[in-house]
C-alpha cells in the first residue's frame, strides 16, 4: 500500500513533464486503491490523446536523465520557501504587535533563506513540469505561475527590508507584500496537493 501511495505523485510528475490533463478523481481513487498503474494510464490517455499527443509523448521518453533527476527534487525542495516565509510572516505579525519582541532579524534571517528557496523550488518545478508557457491542464499551469510569482515576489520582498538593524523605518510595503505571498503560498501548497495526490486530496467537496 505505501508503495502504491509512493508511486502516484511520481507517476502525476511524470504526466506534468509530459504535459497531460489532470486525471479524473475516479482515477485517481482506483490508483490509491491499488489499481495497476499502467491500465490507468492507458485508460486516461485513450480517453484524452491526439496523434499530436502521441507524437509529444513519444519525444517526452527521451528526456534527459538530468532533467528528470532535478524535476524529482522539487517535491523535496518546496517545503522550505513555504515553511520560512511563513514563519517569516508570524514573526513579523509579532513584532507588529510588540515592537520590543526583538525579531527584526529573525525575519531577515526567515526572508533571506525562503526567497532564496522560492527561487530554486520554482527552477526545480520548471523541470519537474515541463519546458512550456501553456500547459493542457488548468491546475497545473495556475500551479506553474504561482510558483514562479511567489519566487520573484521573494526577492522584490528581500529588496523591501528594512536596511540594517533599523525595525522602527517604514515597513507597510514589506507587510503588505508578505502577507500576500503568505496567501498565495498557502494556495500553492494546495495547488501541488492536488496535482500530486488527485483531485479533492483534502476530501473538501465531499
Amino acid at each position: 500500500m505505501a508503495l502504491t501511495i509512493a508511486a502516484f505523485p511520481a507517476s502525476a510528475h511524470e504526466a506534468h513533464r509530459q504535459n497531460q490533463t489532470e486525471p479524473t478523481k475516479e482515477e485517481a481513487s482506483a490508483q490509491a486503491e491499488g489499481a495497476p498503474l499502467e491500465a490507468i494510464e492507458i485508460a486516461h490517455s485513450e480517453s484524452a490523446a491526439s496523434p499530436h499527443e502521441t507524437h509529444e509523448h513519444g519525444a517526452e521518453e527521451n528526456t534527459p536523465f538530468i532533467v528528470k533527476f532535478l524535476g524529482a527534487l522539487h517535491p523535496a525542495f518546496v517545503h522550505f520557501p513555504i515553511a520560512f516565509l511563513l514563519a517569516a510572516a508570524l514573526a513579523e505579525g509579532l513584532l507588529f504587535l510588540n515592537p520590543s519582541t526583538g525579531l527584526g532579524t529573525t525575519v531577515r534571517f526567515l526572508t533571506w533563506t525562503g526567497a532564496g528557496g522560492g527561487v530554486l523550488a520554482a527552477f526545480l518545478g520548471w523541470f519537474a513540469g515541463g519546458f512550456r508557457l501553456s500547459d493542457r491542464s488548468d491546475l497545473l499551469g495556475m500551479h506553474r505561475w504561482n510558483g514562479t510569482g511567489i519566487a520573484i515576489g521573494g526577492l522584490i520582498l528581500v529588496a523591501q527590508l528594512p536596511k540594517g538593524q533599523n525595525i522602527t523605518a517604514s515597513r507597510k510595503w514589506f507587510r503588505l507584500l508578505l502577507a500576500l505571498i503568505a496567501g498565495l503560498l498557502l494556495w500553492q501548497g494546495y495547488m501541488g496537493g492536488e496535482l500530486a495526490m488527485g483531485p479533492d486530496h483534502l476530501g473538501l467537496k465531499g
